[in-house]
């Protein structure tokens, strides 16, 4: 954790940087626990936002933990902070000077929340479904040109997509 500042609207913005040491569970816990105590001192209403640069892979761990916790995390392309640096002419790469541009794009740009993987996943359910759908509603269309077996055939082809298991709701 390099700085927490926050924004004139009042929402703070808490950038991070070097996650390789932010792996293990008992750093995780700890940076939680900061931004508890961040949000406790902070006036009330205020949320904290994580906002970080993609690292590989490193910061998987701690966006999970951030998800799992109900924090609000975005996940930023290095280069895209890179370019908002060059704005700024910030040219140097330090773990200060990066921590410093990552606030200043959170609290700049105001990134949107990162989906968990449970959200992503769903949304890709729903989106298949959608497809289902339509696939379906084009079947019915071509029923009216096929034989009678062939329209047994498809009849059971449907048939699972009338289960109410198989209805899925998009996430609120």
């Amino acid at each position: 954790m390099r700085r927490a500042t926050r924004s004139p609207e009042g929402s703070a913005i808490l950038s991070s940087q070097n996650l390789r040491n932010v792996l293990n569970r008992k750093d995780r816990a700890r940076i939680l626990r900061l931004l508890a105590e961040a949000e406790a001192a902070a006036p009330p209403g205020t949320r904290i936002q994580v906002v970080l640069e993609a690292t590989g892979g490193y910061e998987a761990a701690l966006v999970a933990a951030l998800h799992a916790a109900e924090r609000p995390v975005s996940v930023i392309q290095p280069s895209r902070t890179r370019h908002f640096a060059r704005v700024r002419a910030e040219h140097a790469k330090t773990d200060p000077i990066d921590a410093d541009v990552l606030t200043a794009f959170g609290e700049a740009l105001q990134p949107a929340p990162t989906h968990s993987t449970a959200q992503s996943h769903l949304a890709v359910l729903v989106g298949r479904r959608a497809q289902l759908v339509t696939l379906r509603a084009a079947g019915k269309v071509k029923m009216v040109a096929l034989t009678a077996v062939m329209r047994k055939l498809v009849v059971l082809f449907n048939r699972p997509l009338k289960n109410p298991q198989f209805k899925l709701q998009a996430a609120a």
